[in-house]
């Protein structure tokens, strides 16, 4: 029945790749000799179990139909497979090649046979994707020992792969039972309490934003944080404020900038924590009456951000896969509390074949696996986020949700979306016409899961390129912000 090609492995063990055929048959077999009751089977297996978990590419086929007529409340039964099957023919153009030719009326009720041997779907269905892992592992391990043997790659860039194969596998694999709402009650009354006998117990991080961090309550561990705002705005500016508040609380963040190299993004901490203008660091023109006094503080500032627990991988191009497998090894080694990605739209899928062109569903996967990985690291993670030029397009320029550019599912996946909103971007008179707006920015709170929305406003620091607390800001004079 098998298709050799489909299966087979350039290894010693192509032949007894694990399996269990008679384990295939007997689960599909009940589903189908089930009638009324094959919803209910699919019920208790169809979030465990996937079509390409099974061995016979015929079977997939099959089991995928099966899910289908479920997902549609439909009737499981001999008809309505062959129904679709004949579909899948007439879609192939009667391709002889097609494995929809091997299922027949014969093959279906040779799987009604098997049905007596199925005791309990559940453990069939574990058994099945036990086999799936197995054989991924092999292949894996095959692809790998290739490029070892080649010695084209960096080992590093190996062990990624490997842990992105790993990954791959792995994805959905954990079950999770339900907890009674009692149980969950009493942990949770535990959790408030500890916190309000001791506040360095708090799940989360402040982000020293005293406004932000009122309405927000400080950035929650397992949060997937969207930062946005447009080009220039200072999307990068209050990622590195974050990311510096973090770290002066002892907490460690991982900051991955695809856009910016990792010297660029150290002169902007040092502008920011010496307070010396952003332009006169980068050009090295410092005033020469002050300029040992300015050594002084930069020196001063260097010192300070040395011992800051603050990693920064610049790689320019990577993908969801190569972030997590970086991020979960330095948190293994380190304690990390917070993850920065600068920025979202310039990240990958990590198979440019299955997703074909097709950037939207790349950027809908993207934002998921950092929802997931958020939760799988515990941490809180701040995704920056480019905005669609419809925002230009309007009297008010305030972003909305509806501008987060190339993906609807960025709103979705995220628990707090945040945009960055500053006047003087489009008003550049805006200190001589309105000298209160002057050195402001809006923080809009465009999404919370958990809290408020709204707005807050900060102070936004034009010569040292960085946010801060209005009422704490270093403004310096007019001339030095604009």
């Amino acid at each position: 029945m098998s298709n050799p090609k489909e299966n087979q492995l350039t290894t010693p063990y192509s032949a007894v790749l694990p399996s269990d055929i008679n384990a295939e048959k007997a689960l599909l077999g009940s589903i189908l000799i089930s009638g009324n009751l094959a919803q209910n089977m699919l019920d208790s297996i169809v979030d465990k179990l996937q079509s390409q978990h099974f061995f016979e590419p015929s079977h997939q086929i099959i089991y995928q139909i099966m899910v289908e007529l479920y997902q549609r409340q439909q009737s499981i039964d001999t008809i309505q497979i062959l129904d679709q099957v004949k579909k899948i023919r007439d879609d192939k153009k009667r391709d002889p090649k097609s494995l929809a030719n091997y299922i027949t009326k014969e093959y279906l009720d040779e799987l009604l046979i098997y049905a007596s041997l199925l005791s309990n779907p559940g453990d069939t269905a574990r058994l099945i994707r036990q086999k799936y892992i197995l054989r991924g592992i092999i292949s894996s391990g095959e692809e790998l020992k290739l490029m070892a043997f080649r010695e084209d790659k960096d080992p590093e860039a190996i062990l990624d792969i490997a842990q992105q194969r790993l990954f791959q596998l792995t994805m959905g694999n954990a079950e999770k039972n339900f907890i009674k709402i009692g149980d969950i009650a009493h942990e949770t009354l535990s959790k408030i309490d500890l916190i309000h006998n001791d506040p360095s117990e708090y799940n989360g991080i402040k982000t020293n934003f005293y406004d932000l961090d009122h309405k927000l309550g400080g950035l929650h561990n397992s949060d997937l944080i969207i930062l946005a705002c447009r080009p220039s705005m200072g999307k990068t500016a209050m990622s590195l404020a974050l990311a510096l508040k973090t770290a002066k609380q002892g907490r460690g963040v991982a900051y991955f900038s695809l856009e910016m190299s990792s010297d660029q993004l150290c002169e902007r901490l040092i502008a920011a924590e010496s307070q010396i203008d952003f332009r006169k660091i980068r050009s090295g023109e410092l005033d020469t009456n002050s300029q040992a006094r300015e050594y002084d503080k930069m020196g001063k500032a260097v010192a300070t951000i040395a011992e800051l627990p603050i990693w920064v991988d610049d790689t320019a191009t990577a993908s969801v896969l190569e972030i997590r497998s970086k991020a979960r090894r330095l948190k293994q080694r380190q304690d990390i509390g917070l993850i920065v990605i600068d920025y979202l739209q310039l990240m990958g899928g990590g198979n440019d074949k299955v997703y074909a062109g097709n950037r939207v569903q790349e950027v809908s996967d993207i934002s998921r696996n950092l929802k997931v990985l958020a939760k799988d690291l515990n941490v809180p993670i701040i995704a920056l986020s480019q905005l669609s030029r419809k925002v230009e397009q309007r009297d008010d320029k305030r972003p909305m949700l509806s501008d987060l550019r190339e993906s609807g599912s960025i709103e979705q996946d995220a628990d707090i979306v945040l945009f960055i909103h500053r006047e003087d971007y489009y008003n550049k008179n805006l200190a001589q016409e309105k000298p209160d707006q002057a050195g402001k920015a809006e923080i809009i709170i465009a999404k919370n899961r958990n809290g408020e929305t709204g707005f807050v406003e900060v102070a936004w620091i034009k010569h040292l390129a960085t946010f801060d607390n209005l009422d704490g800001a270093k403004l310096g004079k007019p001339r030095e912000r604009y």
